[in-house]
């Protein structure tokens, strides 16, 4: 039979009444307070569904995210604000109040009032008519630049206009060229093209008129300086409303609101189950429940422990539960030689951890029996000390052994 130290232990009143309230909190939670397995125990059709939905969660998050960037860029540039290529103008001139303009015998639908809201996308330049209404920029720099080249007109084609939406125009971010003009002060302006040109690097020119002016105006405005064509479609309507909507306070509120609480509620969600977890793995250490439970089976809950939890719950294992036991705590097959040999041999580094486990148990019954709570603490607090001591004589007793062992061999 192993010898018991009986050295008392002293341990003063405050430490005392720490330890109790500790033991007591420790051992007053029942299993069934963290058993909460239906809320983790899913089918694979729920938790693909899950996946799918954490996926469209994170989308939309990133999304609004970029799409406010890229708005408060727009703003700072005085630019206009762009969403998944679409941006919303109002009139503030009434250069195109009057119904219709004749350009080359052919007549073309106008008619804005001062306030109306347009919608436009952009556009491929070399996809534009005679007629086409587009908002532009009448940057200077652009054409004093340019003025010198020469530039023939060009008849253009009956191609079907193309949508020109690069990725960055996706997410609200204007090309360079837009952006130099918008920063510099260039006035944004809403007219139809009369003339197209092509100058000698094969680039389009446009020549344009506002419905209710008597001349063109006085500018060549070179493809760049494009930002989008009017989009009269029942689609696109549909997309001014739904800019306005998000450019009001309202929207905008929602807009930024909406991420934020789903941001908070994934964050609660993955905290509360790093808890539960947490709990689910102190429950496996102190052997309330088993490794080998299935809720901690689909978890995956030996994965996540820290190594001396490894050590302390392979150390509850039988001779046959060991390689299970193993092959749970280290599903991703990187089990270190040393721990298993440290297991099988049952070496110096369990007796600790078997004595802290039973002493445990030991107390823990005692408390679900009634016994006084800093009866317990004093107890336990006895033993713990003393399992300590009985640890650090058979560490010395180890250590004058190889010391010994080292001392024979440096004589040979």
């Amino acid at each position: 039979m192993e010898k018991v130290l009986k050295t008392p232990v002293n341990i003063d009143k405050t430490k005392l009444d720490k330890l109790s309230l500790k033991l007591k909190q420790k051992y007053s939670r029942k299993k069934s307070d963290v058993d909460n397995s239906k809320n983790f125990q899913k089918t694979k059709a729920q938790l693909i569904w899950g996946y799918i939905g954490n996926g469209f969660a994170v989308i939309f998050v990133v999304s609004c995210i970029i799409i406010c960037v890229s708005s408060f860029i727009n703003i700072f540039n005085k630019s206009p604000n762009m969403i998944f290529g679409y941006s919303a103008l109002q009139i503030s001139s009434g250069s195109m109040t009057a119904d219709s303009i004749e350009i080359d015998g052919k007549t073309y639908s106008s008619g804005f009032a001062i306030g109306d809201n347009i919608v436009i996308h952009p556009v491929d330049a070399h996809t534009l008519h005679i007629g086409d209404k587009i908002a532009f920029y009448a940057y200077p720099e652009n054409y004093l630049k340019y003025h010198s080249l020469k530039k023939e007109e060009i008849t253009l084609s009956d191609d079907p206009t193309k949508y020109d939406v690069s990725f960055g125009q996706f997410w609200g971010f204007h090309k360079q060229e837009i952006t130099e003009a918008s920063t510099s002060g260039a006035m944004l302006v809403f007219h139809h093209i009369t003339n197209a040109y092509m100058d000698e690097n094969g680039k389009y020119w446009f020549k344009t008129q506002g419905s209710a002016n008597a001349v063109k105006d006085s500018w060549f405005i070179s493809e760049e300086m494009v930002v989008g064509i009017y989009d009269e479609s029942g689609f696109g309507q549909a997309v001014l409303g739904f800019i306005l909507f998000l450019t009001s306070r309202t929207g905008f509120i929602l807009f930024l609101l909406i991420p934020i609480v789903i941001l908070i509620v994934l964050l609660i969600r993955s905290v509360w189950k790093q808890l539960y977890l947490s709990l689910l793995e102190l429950d496996v250490v102190e052997q309330k429940r088993k490794i080998t439970d299935d809720i901690c089976v689909k978890n995956n809950l030996g994965f996540f422990m820290e190594t001396t939890s490894k050590y302390k719950v392979l150390s509850q294992a039988s001779k046959k539960e060991i390689p299970t036991y193993v092959r749970l705590l280290w599903p991703d097959g990187n089990e270190p030689y040393a721990l298993n040999k440290y297991v099988n041999s049952k070496r110096l580094v369990l007796y600790p951890m078997k004595k802290l486990l039973n002493l445990n148990q030991l107390c823990e019954a005692r408390y679900n029996e009634g016994e006084n709570i800093k009866k317990i603490a004093s107890y336990y607090n006895e033993q713990r000390q003393l399992i300590k001591r009985k640890e650090q004589m058979i560490k010395n007793r180890l250590k004058m052994a190889h010391e010994l062992v080292s001392e024979r061999r440096r004589g040979k």
